[in-house]
């Protein structure tokens, strides 16, 4: 998957709002000007292959806390990786 560009990424969050990403909101996100993170593919429904990917992106920059969430939010979707 192609990186999401920040044009991109604002859409998805008006559309399917700050359950969509990890980082929504955070004070590194408002920095950024975008929300980080992506947990979705092509429509609003949570992707387990991209919590993965969000999750793994977390822990590479020791964003722990972000990582825990993002875990968890895949575990009550059913993702088999987050058991």
């Amino acid at each position: 998957m192609s990186k999401m560009t920040t044009k991109a990424r604002r859409r998805k969050l008006e559309e399917c709002g700050t359950g969509a990403f990890g980082d929504a909101s955070g004070p590194k996100a408002r920095k950024a000007g975008r929300p980080r993170y992506p947990l979705v593919k092509g429509g609003c429904e949570l992707s387990c292959k991209a919590a993965k990917d969000a999750f793994r992106r977390a822990r590479q920059q020791h964003e722990n806390k972000i990582a825990k969430r993002i875990r968890d939010r895949a575990k009550r979707h059913g993702c088999p990786w987050a058991e």
